[in-house]
């Protein structure tokens, strides 16, 4: 039987090629984020979550194009979650845009509701200031007797 022998130097590469390999999906990665956020300010909107991309989404050294799961804010105070395709040397390209949470309608409830306690208040207040009218009068015509 033969003994083999693996090069230490074949070793140390592989592991090299692979640490160099990470080093750079993370940069990708950065560069990445960086241009998905300028998208968005350059449309007035807010980049709220860019999650890294699982295995699945990206294979190990992110070649070709990425895909990201965000959440963002628009101009008019909406929350938004999309899906995100990006690449190096290509644009941004959004699917699968929904708003989660429509801060209009929730500032139309919340204004009806205070609508709705402001008349019950000026009920309370109108009954009240007719009770002191008819107490005013009373003590008027007490006080002339």
């Amino acid at each position: 039987m033969q003994d083999y022998e693996v090069p230490v130097t074949i070793i140390a590469l592989l592991v090299g090629g692979i640490c160099i390999g990470v080093y750079i999906s993370k940069i990708i990665r950065k560069l990445d984020r960086k241009r998905v956020a300028v998208y968005f300010e350059q449309r007035k909107c807010k980049l709220l979550t860019m999650p890294k991309p699982t295995f699945f989404q990206c294979d190990l050294f992110c070649r070709d194009t990425r895909l990201y799961y965000i959440t963002y804010q628009d101009e008019n105070n909406n929350i938004h979650s999309a899906s995100v395709r990006t690449a190096i040397f290509a644009n941004v390209f959004f699917s699968n845009d929904k708003i989660i949470s429509d801060v209009s309608r929730d500032m139309q409830h919340s204004l009806n509701e205070e609508n709705t306690i402001l008349k019950k208040q000026l009920k309370y207040l109108e009954e009240e200031n007719t009770k002191m009218r008819q107490e005013l009068v009373y003590l008027k015509a007490t006080l002339q007797d």
